[in-house]
């Protein structure tokens, strides 16, 4: 299954009250350190408890010490969690600005956005190698950039960020 991990894990608990973390490995096929992460997140905001603590031998094959095999308990209702907003940043402000603007300097969103001169210079230069920016020439001393390839409100989410 290429399901992702947090919907694998919803989607199961629709159906089950209770359950080890076993039996949503043998369900979903995922790896159980993801979904050992997504049932601890759904724990911290509420959703779960953990009702007894076990410990399993590995697999046939494995090595290693024995294995959590906790028994969750249902206790929130899952189809009323909302999807977390990612925080919002100074590259986040940006790239409005930029959409906004469409034709702009680096002076522009230096001050429009307020963010610092290294801030902006990387962030341009990140979104030109991306293909997102091209540079239409020189205004002055500064260099005039395009948005040449918008995807939409959301900034795109570049490698190594």
């Amino acid at each position: 299954m290429s399901q992702e991990p947090t919907k694998a894990v919803s989607n199961f608990l629709l159906k089950r009250k209770t359950f080890t973390l076993g039996d949503l490995v043998a369900s979903t096929g995922i790896d159980r350190r993801k979904l050992l992460r997504v049932l601890e997140k759904f724990r911290k905001e509420g959703l779960l408890q953990i009702v007894t603590e076990k410990r399993v031998r590995p697999e046939r094959g494995e090595n290693g010490p024995f294995r959590r095999n906790p028994r969750y308990k249902r206790i929130g209702d899952i189809t009323k969690r909302q999807k977390k907003q990612r925080p919002f940043c100074g590259r986040d402000r940006m790239w409005r600005t930029i959409r906004f603007l469409r034709k702009f300097k680096r002076s522009d969103l230096i001050r429009l956005t307020g963010d610092s001169e290294t801030t902006v210079y990387g962030y341009t230069r990140q979104l030109v190698i991306h293909g997102y920016l091209k540079e239409l020439g020189r205004s002055g001393k500064e260099k005039v950039f395009f948005l040449f390839n918008d995807p939409g409100p959301k900034r795109p989410i570049i490698a190594g960020e």
